[in-house]
This record gives structure tokens, C-alpha cells and sequence, in this order.
């Protein structure tokens, strides 16, 4: 243009309602490209439309505008990217003749845990950090985008199918039928570290802390131990690691301490990104100090874990009060 800037136009374009996602490059390549993240034009319903972009080269900045010309009818669409192909293929589903709904089969999709997110009329990418398991197979109200990727725990190779509704913005999982193996581990959160090679063990399960909602707690010993992290489990699978480095435990804590987590993050709390909070001192021995000092000793077993209570007071079985 006479200012210097540049401008593409184009109509009669056929557009769904969602984001249209480009991107300015220079000489047909992408070495050189602006803005550096691409750039969202929103349309707001289906129709025909006129889209103009420019672009100045001396503020190196981009503007778009989308003027709609007519009302038309555009069939939705879905698709999915995920792990199971390294993020290599944008799989499309298939929508239904009363285009209420679309799916998508996945064929051999081995056992393991994978992450993906669903992309609505080409660029509206739709993530809410669900968890899909044979258990847990569908959610709904999908409507944002999430840094953190929905998950698949496939407990068995085989075919998988994906179903969307657009009514309720919710994807059901359809698992495989097969021989699902019995879990070696319960479904939790746990330990890990150098101490055990970074592999999930019963020992190392954390167990709900009574005292405080939404809190875990593990009493253990880290003698010799030099880092460690938690990662959730569900189905023999580690889905969830918290913490965007391991912990180096400092040589005071490598004792016997008690040990809680939050999987929601403690501001308060400075380990593994505030979901860690490792106490120093615990108090060993059962207190002889009590309400009813006749009062019998009852254990319990709570979440693979035994306690005993005593008096008004919990006990974990090294004589440590967790409650």
C-alpha cells in the first residue's frame, strides 16, 4: 500500500464459528514470521465472510478484521491431536446425520498413559485438564483451553473411540473390551525418588490427612536419600507429576519425618512448587498425656496405612501423633 504497509483480502470465504489462526511470513517460510505467537481471529457464528489483514513492517505488528456478507449454514467440526503418534496426526471425527454429535475411532492404541486435546472448526483448541480412565470416561463442559492436557489411561491396547457432543461441549471415551489386569498398585499418590528408583511402591502411598481437607500424609524415613518428587497413579499408569523439579532434601530431612502433600499448591509451602511440605521435628512415642488416661488403644487401617488411636490423639505405627 502508498504507506508502506501491506494488506491481503479475501471474500466469499465460508467460515465456522471459532478462531481463525495465521500467521505474516516472510518469503514463503517460516524462519521469519509475525506475531510470534499465531494470530486469533475470532468468529463469533458461521457465515460468509470478508477477511483483510495487514501488516506493518516497521512496527513489525498485525491487524485482521473479519465483516460478515451473508448468513450460511456450516456443518462444526472436530478433530483430535495426542501422544499416541507424538502430536504427528490432527485425526478427524465424523459428524452424525443430526450433526449433534461427531466420533472418531483410535485403532491400536497401546496400554499406557497418553495426553491430547480436541480442536473444534480448526483452531479452537479445547483442553479442561480431565483425567479419561475406564472409570472416569467422560466430561463435560469443555469449552476453554487449559496448559494442561486432557489424559488418556488406556489400561489395554485396542481401539478407542472418542465421541463429542456440541449441546453440552463434553467427550465420552469408549474403552476397549479386553482382559484388564489387575492393578499392582492403588490409585493414589506417592513417593518417589533416588530411594527407590523412582518407581511407585505401597510403602510410599500417602494417606489422607483427617486433620485437613484436601491434604496427605506419609511418615517415612529418607536416610540416604538426596531428591525425590510425587507422581499421581491410576491404574498402574503415573499420570500426574507435581513439581517442575525434584526436590533436593536437604541432609537435616534425611531422617525418619513426616511428609505431606497437597495436590492443590500451598502458597505457604516452598517444596516441589508448593505442594510439599516436609516437617523437621515430629513427635515419637505415645503421649502419655490424655483425656482419659484409661481410655483402650484401637487400630485402624486407613488407605493402606495402619494408625492408632488412643485418647482424643492418632497415632501412625512409629508412634508419631498425626492428628
Amino acid at each position: 500500500q502508498e504507506d508502506g504497509t501491506y494488506k491481503w483480502e479475501k471474500a466469499e470465504l465460508t467460515l465456522a464459528a471459532g478462531s481463525v489462526l495465521f500467521k505474516v511470513c516472510e518469503d514463503h517460510a517460516w524462519d521469519v514470521a509475525y506475531p510470534a505467537s499465531d494470530y486469533s481471529l475470532n468468529i463469533a457464528e458461521a457465515g460468509e465472510y470478508t477477511i483483510t489483514i495487514t501488516f506493518d513492517p516497521a512496527t513489525q505488528t498485525v491487524a485482521a478484521n473479519a465483516e460478515k456478507t451473508a448468513a450460511v449454514e456450516v456443518d462444526p467440526t472436530v478433530s483430535v491431536k495426542g501422544s499416541w503418534d507424538e502430536w504427528t496426526n490432527e485425526l478427524a471425527f465424523v459428524l452424525s446425520d443430526d450433526k449433534a454429535t461427531a466420533t472418531l475411532t483410535v485403532n491400536n492404541i497401546a496400554a499406557g498413559t497418553y495426553e491430547f486435546k480436541v480442536i473444534l472448526n480448526g483452531g479452537d483448541w479445547r483442553s479442561n485438564s480431565h483425567v479419561f480412565t475406564r472409570e472416569e470416561a467422560s466430561s463435560e463442559g469443555i469449552t476453554g483451553n487449559d496448559d494442561t492436557n486432557m489424559k488418556l489411561v488406556a489400561d489395554v491396547e485396542g481401539e478407542y473411540t472418542f465421541t463429542w457432543t456440541f449441546a453440552t461441549n463434553s467427550l465420552a471415551i469408549t474403552f476397549p473390551e479386553g482382559i484388564i489386569p489387575e492393578p499392582v498398585l492403588v490409585d493414589g499418590y506417592y513417593l518417589v525418588g533416588d530411594f527407590n528408583s523412582w518407581e511407585p511402591a505401597a510403602e510410599y502411598l500417602f494417606a489422607a490427612n483427617e486433620g485437613a481437607e484436601g491434604e496427605f500424609i506419609l511418615t517415612t524415613t529418607l536416610a540416604g536419600a538426596t531428591e525425590l518428587k510425587v507422581v499421581y497413579v491410576v491404574a498402574d499408569q503415573k499420570v500426574t507429576w507435581f513439581g517442575a523439579e525434584n526436590y533436593q532434601i536437604p541432609e537435616e530431612l534425611r531422617r525418619e519425618v513426616n511428609i505431606y502433600f497437597r495436590p492443590e499448591a500451598n502458597a505457604a509451602w516452598t517444596a516441589l512448587d508448593g505442594h510439599l511440605y516436609i516437617e523437621k521435628d515430629i513427635q515419637t512415642g505415645i503421649d502419655p498425656v490424655e483425656i482419659d488416661p484409661n481410655a483402650p488403644a484401637v487400630k485402624v487401617l486407613r488407605n493402606g496405612q495402619i494408625f492408632i488411636i488412643k485418647g482424643d490423639k492418632t497415632y501412625n505405627v512409629m508412634g508419631a501423633i498425626v492428628r
